[in-house]
């Protein structure tokens, strides 16, 4: 978990310099999120075939029910493999955005 914290406080920083952005303090990540790793030795999260979604955490292992918006499922059909989840709260939901292999 603190590589992905790495990558993504380094990420913040990388886009806000390409984009010509003036860095004047450092960056306040207000939203809670937590990155997933997933791929195909069974890191921290599976997703199942029954439409659950297996995850680990400090409190041991969840299930959740997960939906996949029709704009996405082809996609996600044609993934080689799934490499991480994050995951985010936005209003009283928890939201996940997939990173996969094509």
């Amino acid at each position: 978990m603190t590589c992905s914290a790495n990558r993504q406080v380094a990420a913040a920083y990388q886009s806000a310099k390409r984009n010509k952005h003036k860095i004047a303090h450092p960056f306040n990540f207000r939203r809670a999120g937590a990155i997933f790793m997933v791929g195909k030795r069974g890191r921290d999260a599976d997703f199942r075939t029954d439409g659950t979604l297996s995850n680990w955490t400090v409190a041991g292992r969840k299930r959740l029910t997960y939906t996949v918006p029709e704009a996405f499922k082809a996609t996600l059909k044609q993934a080689k493999e799934i490499d991480s989840l994050t995951v985010i709260e936005r209003n009283g939901k928890l939201l996940g955005r997939v990173t996969v292999t094509l």
